[in-house]
């Protein structure tokens, strides 16, 4: 997903233009961080039918907690439990704001998803989310 802002952010919350595709991300986040625990989820070759996001919402972030601009890439760990609701979450890199932790937490806890399965059995899966945040610096004049 890509959340962006125009050169000169409003004063409200938010919702920026959200590049999404169909297909979530590989479920292996070893290029991200390799200190994410995926043991409790399903590795691909358990899976005989993937898991599928049936609804997404975009997170809302404020334009004015960056005044002076942002450009930052946050990666979310989604787990997906057999009963297709939303598990743990996990994101890197650990710093990120807090603000920004919260509003993309509060957007996917309003996803929908449809459990990945194995054999006819419903199992639990793990797979990336990641967010590419730009918002330009606000001009003061």
């Amino acid at each position: 997903l890509l959340l962006s802002a125009c050169t000169t952010p409003p004063a409200s919350v938010t919702t920026p233009e959200v590049a999404t595709s169909d297909k979530p991300q590989d479920s292996t986040p070893a290029e991200v961080s390799p200190k994410w625990d995926t043991s409790y989820c399903a590795k691909k070759s358990e899976q005989d039918v993937a898991v599928k996001v049936l609804r997404r919402t975009s997170p809302k972030i404020n334009a004015n907690w960056f005044p002076e601009g942002l450009k930052a890439k946050v990666v979310f760990l989604l787990e997906v439990t057999p009963e297709s609701k939303l598990g743990r979450i996990a994101y890197f890199p650990p710093d990120t704001d807090a603000r920004i932790v919260k509003a993309v937490t509060t957007s996917l806890r309003q996803w929908r998803f449809k459990a990945a399965s194995y054999q006819g059995q419903p199992v639990s899966t793990c797979l990336e989310q990641p967010y590419e945040l730009i918002f330009p610096a606000r001009d003061e004049n």
